[in-house]
């Protein structure tokens, strides 16, 4: 069984997968206020030593966005945007350590 810790860190790095961004969206969690109050209690993760668990920080990007910025929320639908998300997550990642 998954403590607590555990279920949070998975789902703060599953926020890097554009497709899963796109299901919460078609799946109307975005306007659920019960969730948006657990994306922003999802801001702990920023901090350490939580951040440092983080295998893809990048999911910290995301969420802030999801925080912050209803028009990206809105466009999680568009798979023009999503291709766009994901190809900026990919060089993200190809390109960190160097």
């Amino acid at each position: 069984m998954l403590t607590k810790f555990e279920k949070e860190l998975e789902f703060v790095q599953l926020l890097c997968n554009p497709y899963y961004l796109q299901y919460l969206y078609q799946k109307g969690y975005f306007e659920d206020s019960e969730f948006r109050r657990f994306l922003r209690y999802l801001e702990y993760w920023k901090e350490k030593p939580y951040s440092n668990f983080l295998i893809y920080p990048q999911s910290l990007i995301i969420l802030d966005a999801l925080n912050n910025n209803e028009e990206f929320i809105n466009k999680l639908d568009d798979e023009k945007i999503l291709e766009f998300v994901e190809e900026q997550l990919r060089f993200y990642w190809l390109h960190k350590n160097q």
